[in-house]
């Protein structure tokens, strides 16, 4: 028989607000009033689904961004700080969705569900001018072996939709020694042209004493997701070989000396011939030194003073088409 105290009980809050102004015009005689009002709904049927909706919500009192005098070539960033969006901060990790471009919010409905290896953020919103949004992440990993994940987000105002989507997948062996990585991701293209694309990919084998890797970055030339997504430079392919060979001593003076060799090499998208190749060497030491003014000196006394990262930049070739 099953005793009802044992099932888990619905959460539910509310956040609601009403304010109201009134004017009065002593020479004309007239009045006017005016309201709003809106408010936060959280509902918890168990601890593993939660459901968020919002109306007119009011971030009158959200802290301000800060200034940031930026000199790139791709616009500012700013971090989304309205409770509705940050309450899906784990989720959206990759550059797919940017909250930030959506102005007002009139309604707005989030569904989250975290199983043991899936779990996923689906949310909708209706913007005050109009333009509605829906987002996506879904996510499949058992944070040993694998990771498989997409997100999306798509918007539509005035007969024009706007999308972007990525899917992000990693495999680990060895102990998650051996990482083979891929990200891929896509937008409509403008005017009528076919859609754009990024990818990423590489195949690394991480372990205390040896790092290498190899990966690839390609972008058609208008990929830009600055509707949806955030701003990204595009029309490039990267080419990128690195490896880092790591020596440890437990005693005496030098502890830690880390050597690194890598090569990369940049293109044109729409211009294979336009390339270079920049060749590198680095080199990372890190060194223990006593304490001075004590006679005996033991080693759970010995102090890390120093700490350097000795970036040599041992050699450079630069090869133009």
């Amino acid at each position: 028989m099953l005793d009802c105290r044992d099932r888990p009980r619905t959460q539910l809050s509310a956040q609601p607000y009403v304010y109201g102004t009134q004017r009065s015009d002593a020479i004309s005689g007239t009045r006017s009033t005016q309201g709003r009002f809106g408010g936060d709904v959280r509902i918890g049927p168990n601890p593993i689904l939660t459901i968020l909706a919002t109306v007119r919500p009011d971030y009158a009192q959200l802290e301000s961004d800060q200034e940031i005098i930026n000199v790139t070539d791709v616009p500012t960033a700013y971090p989304e700080k309205r409770p509705f969006f940050t309450e899906s901060s784990d989720f959206y990790q990759a550059l797919a969705v940017n909250t930030r471009n959506s102005g007002g919010i009139d309604a707005g409905v989030k569904l989250r569900h975290e199983l043991q290896t899936f779990r996923y953020d689906a949310t909708t919103v209706q913007e005050t001018n109009g333009a509605r949004w829906l987002l996506g992440d879904a996510r499949w990993t058992n944070n040993r072996s694998y990771h498989v994940e997409t997100i999306g987000g798509a918007r539509e105002q005035d007969g024009r939709r706007d999308y972007n989507v990525t899917t992000n997948l990693r495999k680990w062996f060895f102990e998650k020694r051996l990482v083979g990585p891929t990200w891929f991701g896509t937008i409509n293209g403008l005017a009528g042209r076919p859609n754009e694309f990024e990818t990423v990919n590489s195949v690394k084998w991480l372990s205390r004493t040896l790092e290498v890797g190899i990966g690839n970055r390609v972008k058609t030339a208008p990929y830009n997701p600055n509707v949806v997504g955030y701003n990204a430079l595009s029309n490039e392919v990267f080419l990128s070989a690195w490896a880092t060979r790591s020596f440890f001593k437990e005693h005496g003076l030098l502890r830690r000396l880390a050597a690194t060799v890598s090569a990369d090499r940049f293109a044109v998208y729409s211009g294979p011939g336009a390339a270079y190749t920049v060749w590198k060497g680095a080199a990372d030491i890190e060194i223990h030194l006593n304490r001075f003014g004590r006679p005996k000196i033991t080693g759970g006394e010995e102090l890390t003073s120093v700490a350097t990262g000795l970036a040599l930049r041992a050699a450079e070739h630069w090869a133009g088409n």
